[in-house]
């Protein structure tokens, strides 16, 4: 496997064949159209360029309208479909009908409005009860809200803290033309009716502003406070029953989520529609757009193209294009379930290496001797196997499942290897129903009482990772031609390798002295020196030697993770299952034992998905990646809710 090789597209063509002709690049499927900011710098390119973001904005804001719609309906008239219900199958010819669309564009703004029609009659229910609230104290105020004078009299309601005495408020009023009457009381505050002479008013207020006084506002209301309550409830009704009209209405709607979703995947191609055209540069009357096409897809492009009036070149990119260039990688059905794991590093550089085919035994094996169990292993390969036939998945997310599947197949072998499935479930099991058993499933080795040699296995498969690492580094400096950098950096160092172990086994020695760890120290000290002076001689020297002795055994000691995963797995599988033995029963066992064991899975495989990667990214990466491509993103047709079947033209 390798990283695709690309070519170059420029194509000149027609304005009134645009659509027409980016239609059939859309189910071509294999054509990224390059950005054009750089072009808009360039002012002989800036005015041919028209964009029109109002319309990408447009696209993009009925497709956030209908997810809102989708959210509002939420499960209402759904019916329950299996847990890997597959998406449903639509023709490419009924996915592109925009007349569709258009449809399922006015349900969703159906559904908006009536969500925003319920919401405003929640909020209005809320104000009349929030009125309702601050006008119940008043209820026994058998006096017009509007009345505020009478004749000479002013009628003034108010309030007053609770903890102040209306007595001594009344006696304080004995000299004026006053009267101050109790209506209610809460908790919190005393409800009055405040009745003074006109002339007085604003010496009594002042009087009673001690006390906490405030004059009470009802704003435009009229009529008595029991009127007012009676009208606040029938609003109340009228406004439930709106409200559950509303409600009812959505429901109606309720079953029509596949529609919405349908929908979202045809606006999700409408706004890469437009953000590819975005990208054409135009006069009005000829169109103009660059992009990639791998090339093994190029013979089937300009069959397409010479349907069309345009003018088209097609060519291998430059060197100096290769940042420029997409990148995507050839994949089988094992290394195909890698790319989701390179994509979270960074994708390899045009002239870089693609890493699955040698990541993926790797990172299949070290996954599987993490988690090592036949049951949790079962687990990772029924259920992956269960969801790609039932459920269908995009190509997006089959490499991840498809990943789960290769790595139980391993987890499952090693559990074989060393006994266990779900740890000792089966032999906790057995002395639960008959206290005198002994059965021990058999194993090769196990991970509780042969920890030493896992332990140096673990190093021993580290150190022919980092090996095949620094070979495939070899292998791409001889080929770009570098082979000097080669020959100083890595073959140095297996020479050295080898020198010692021969050294250690008394082999290849003349004279008691070991040629070969001569050799290779002689090598390194010259290859150290390298283009440096004087001192800089030295200095590369005592770097070479700690970078190299350090970075080496430091990177293999790293793979010491190995046996702690799967020792700690193992350790708290066994456990949960004496927790669950020490109920004396089997229900008791087989419940607690299956709950600490799907945590023990959960927690496994998260541990082991992060610890693998980690091995992966510093480990083996560091020692050939480059890194630093962009990831290839051809007009095509992605859907994430429907599975769209091509046709045959």
């Amino acid at each position: 496997m390798a990283i695709v090789k690309m070519q170059r597209l420029h194509l000149l063509a027609m304005e009134e064949e645009r659509q027409s002709l980016m239609d059939a690049l859309l189910q071509f499927g294999r054509l990224e159209i390059r950005q054009t900011e750089d072009l808009a710098a360039d002012p002989d390119w800036a005015v041919l360029l028209h964009p029109e973001p109002a319309e990408l904005v447009r696209w993009r804001e009925a497709s956030r309208q209908m997810e809102a719609a989708l959210s509002a309906l939420g499960s209402r008239g759904l019916k329950k479909t299996g847990l890997f219900a597959p998406r449903p199958r639509i023709s490419q010819s009924q996915f592109l009908d925009e007349a569709a669309l258009r449809q399922q564009q006015a349900l969703a703004a159906e559904i908006l409005g009536h969500t925003a029609r319920k919401e405003q009659l929640t909020s209005q229910l809320q104000r009349i009860q929030a009125q309702r609230l601050s006008l119940e104290p008043w209820a026994e105020l058998d006096v017009p809200l509007e009345l505020h004078r009478s004749g000479q009299l002013s009628v003034i309601p108010g309030t007053m803290p609770l903890r102040s005495d209306l007595q001594q408020a009344k006696n304080a009023l004995e000299e004026q033309p006053a009267e101050l009457v109790q209506v209610s009381l809460s908790p919190q505050q005393q409800y009055l009716l405040l009745l003074v002479h006109q002339a007085a008013e604003s010496a009594v207020l002042e009087v009673l502003r001690p006390f906490g006084f405030a004059a009470a506002s009802f704003g435009a209301l009229t009529g008595t406070v029991q009127e007012n309550l009676q009208r606040l409830d029938d609003e109340e009704e009228q406004t439930r029953q709106d409200r559950r009209a509303e409600d009812a209405a959505l429901d109606a709607l309720g079953g029509r989520q596949p529609e919405l979703k349908l929908g979202l995947d045809r606006l999700k191609l409408q706004i890469q529609r437009e953000d590819n055209r975005q990208r054409l540069l135009t006069d009005g009357h000829i169109f103009y757009l660059e992009g990639w096409v791998p090339e093994a897809d190029t013979a089937r492009l300009e069959q397409l193209l010479e349907g069309y009036s345009c003018a088209w070149d097609l060519r291998v990119p430059t060197e100096e294009e290769y940042p420029e260039v997409p990148v995507t990688l050839k994949s089988n059905w094992l290394t195909r379930s890698m790319t989701c794991i390179t994509e979270q590093y960074s994708m390899p550089a045009y002239d870089g290496v693609d890493p699955n085919p040698v990541m993926a035994p790797f990172f299949i094996l070290f996954f599987g001797m993490m988690m090592a169990d036949m049951g949790y292993g079962l687990l990772m390969i029924f259920l992956p196997l269960l969801y790609l036939k039932k459920a269908r998945p995009p190509e997006s997310k089959r490499g991840f499942i498809e990943l789960i599947l290769w790595c139980g197949i391993v987890t499952f072998i090693f559990g074989a290897l060393t006994g266990g499935f779900l740890g000792d479930f089966i032999p906790q099991l057995c002395k639960v129903i008959d206290p005198a058993s002994t059965f021990e499933l058999p194993s090769l080795f196990s991970p509780l009482n042969d920890t030493m040699a896992i332990m140096i296995g673990s190093m021993v498969l580290g150190g022919i990772q980092i090996l095949t690492g620094m070979t495939i580094s070899v292998v791409k400096k001889t080929r770009d031609g570098h082979f000097a950098d080669a020959l100083w950096d890595e073959i140095t160092w297996w020479v050295i390798l080898a020198g010692g172990a021969m050294a250690l086994l008394k082999v290849g020695s003349v004279a008691g002295v070991p040629v070969v760890l001569v050799i290779g120290v002689l090598m390194l000290v010259y290859g150290s020196g390298r283009g440096k002076r004087g001192f800089g001689k030295v200095t590369g020297l005592v770097s070479a030697v700690y970078n190299g002795v350090t970075g080496f055994f430091s990177d293999i000691l790293s793979y010491v993770r190995l046996m702690a995963l799967m020792l700690s797995g193992a350790v708290l599988a066994q456990v949960f299952n004496m927790l669950g033995a020490t109920t004396g029963n089997v229900v008791g066992f087989v419940v607690i034992a299956l709950i600490g064991n799907a945590l023990n899975l959960a927690l496994n495989l998260l541990g082991c998905y992060v610890h693998d990667m980690r091995l992966q990214f510093l480990e083996f990466f560091g020692r050939f990646y480059k890194e630093g491509g962009k990831s290839y993103r051809p007009l095509s047709v992605e859907t994430q809710y429907v599975e769209v079947m091509k046709e045959d033209n």
